[in-house]
């Protein structure tokens, strides 16, 4: 395995990935990863294609399968035994590695402070999830110094966003913290114009005193971040040789195995109350006794800050579990506020109640559609898997709602409850079968060259989580057979990585 990962060594890894958003595997770790090839590859493949550019390279060669195809060592790094254990560790046992992956280059330009689309190509799909249910990995085959480009990020970002709802019920797919200069930056010779203003669209997270931090590592490093962690690509100075970074994306397919891993002894104040609430889904730790009072958590959750607001729903949860039924009601009502990232505090909060997140319901026939959203993503958690009026309430969504991102994050939370030992899963897995079929979700984005549903694809990660847990039903074999040959290359790699399993399974 070359140096020890060993079980002290893997919790601070944990630790690490909970509270900053990032953790990183040294070059010492992973012995039989060949660096040098893997960078002449990737100097070869951009050579190549500078020679020879394309408008579809991003598709049929920088990225999924014709990259994986292109560079045949990466199976070496993708099956090291230390980053197979660290990725055990933090996004658990029979993790998915994604369909998506990308090669990049490090450029003159910068990249604007954002937060990744859920979906590939940026798009979204359902709300963050605070849980490690994804973590993005990213390989750098040589050094990664402050003069050839390395990713910024500001650590324990990973549970704060930006409102990206507009006026009329639309909503922006990916997050740019200031969508108004992205391309002003990206494009300006002006290199104190683009610092300023960078510095400025990572303040108006508001957070105060966020650390702003260079991944600079050895050749050879892995770093595996929080999917949702704020971060952005920084200039390359000039004459300096190719730096390159291949990308990785996992995902989570059960519910975490209790470890009783000891809590982190120091974390931010506003972090502490997700950062307990991740360790008791992780790790089975009950989180502290909170002493505030549920006014004051309603009011932050009405009026505070993006951290004060997360901060205040997730000790609302806390004193819900104390038994204060008004830290419920708080939530729930919190849940159908006006003010988008009120409701988007509340909809973590609820999450965290366990049986009780069932609050959400009546929130999923509100009339507005950013509620919905939030309710029916309140929805998906496993405490939820044996109530058949939540099961019919999100089939409901997803085959009724008007509205995408709706039947997005109900298929998204049908995926969260197909991890229940109780789940209804036949029930389940034909409903989600039935989305699937050609015609019923009609594409709804052509982003990268690449007609899609998001909708489809939110839809064959519930049916990779049902069938990872509970198998595929026997009755619906053949139907999943022929989604084999999906148009959509991800629907089509979920349902491959389904069958690969079942295979293993029979």
């Amino acid at each position: 395995m070359g140096a020890a990962l060993n079980t002290q060594n893997l919790r601070r890894m944990h630790e690490e990935f909970v509270v900053d958003g990032i953790t990183v595997l040294s070059p010492d770790m992973l012995p039989d990863v060949d660096d040098d090839t893997l960078y002449d590859r990737a100097a070869q493949i951009y050579t190549d294609l500078a020679a020879a550019p394309s408008k579809t390279a991003h598709l049929d060669t920088l990225g999924d399968r014709a990259l994986v195809q292109a560079v045949p060592e990466l199976q070496v790094l993708l099956n090291a035994p230390a980053l197979v254990a660290a990725l055990e560790t933090l996004v658990g046992p029979d993790y998915l590695i994604h369909p998506h992956c990308f090669l990049h280059e490090a450029t003159g330009r910068d990249q604007v402070f954002h937060q990744d689309g859920n979906l590939p190509w940026n798009e979204r799909g359902h709300y963050r999830s605070h849980r490690p249910d994804w973590a993005l990995l990213f390989y750098y085959p040589q050094a990664v110094t402050l003069a050839n480009g390395p990713t910024e990020i500001a650590p324990g970002t990973q549970y704060w966003t930006k409102d990206f709802e507009r006026e009329d019920g639309r909503y922006h797919p990916g997050d740019a913290f200031d969508r108004a200069f992205f391309k002003e930056v990206m494009d300006s010779d002006d290199i104190e114009l683009r610092d300023t203003r960078n510095a400025q669209a990572l303040a108006s997270l508001g957070v105060p005193d966020l650390e702003r931090r260079f991944v600079t590592v050895p050749k050879g490093s892995v770093a595996i971040c929080h999917y949702d962690i704020v971060h952005r690509g920084s200039r390359q100075a000039p004459e300096q040789p190719g730096r390159y970074m291949y990308k990785f994306y996992f995902a989570r397919t059960r519910i975490p195995a209790s470890r009783g891993w000891a809590k982190p002894a120091a974390v931010r104040r506003e972090l502490k109350p997700v950062v307990d609430e991740i360790w008791r889904w992780t790790d089975g730790v009950q989180p502290d006794t909170v002493a505030v009072r549920a006014a004051d958590c309603r009011r932050d959750l009405e009026d505070g800050r993006e951290d004060e607001k997360v901060a205040a729903a997730y000790n609302l949860a806390q004193l819900a579990r104390q038994g204060e039924a008004e830290a419920r009601s708080a939530l729930g009502t919190a849940l159908t506020a006006p003010t988008e990232s009120t409701r988007r505090a509340a909809a973590y909060g609820v999450r965290a109640l366990g049986p009780e997140a069932k609050v959400a319901l009546p929130a999923l026939e509100h009339t507005r559609v950013g509620v919905r959203r939030m309710a029916a993503f309140a929805l998906g958690t496993e405490a939820l898997g044996d109530d058949a009026d939540v099961l019919e309430a999100l089939l409901g969504v997803l085959c009724t709602d008007e509205d995408d991102l709706a039947r997005s994050n109900a298929a998204y939370a049908l995926g969260q409850i197909a991890r229940s030992t109780t789940a209804q899963h036949v029930r389940l897995f034909t409903a989600l079968l039935a989305r699937l079929a050609v015609g019923v979700e009609p594409n709804n984005t052509e982003v990268a060259l690449l007609p899609r549903s998001t909708v489809r694809q939110s839809v064959a990660y519930a049916l990779l989580q049902a069938a990872c847990n509970h198998g595929i039903p026997e009755a619906c074999r053949a139907d999943v057979e022929a989604l084999r040959a999906d148009d959509d290359r991800y629907v089509a790699g979920f349902v491959e990585e389904v069958l690969t399993r079942a295979g293993e399974a029979d």
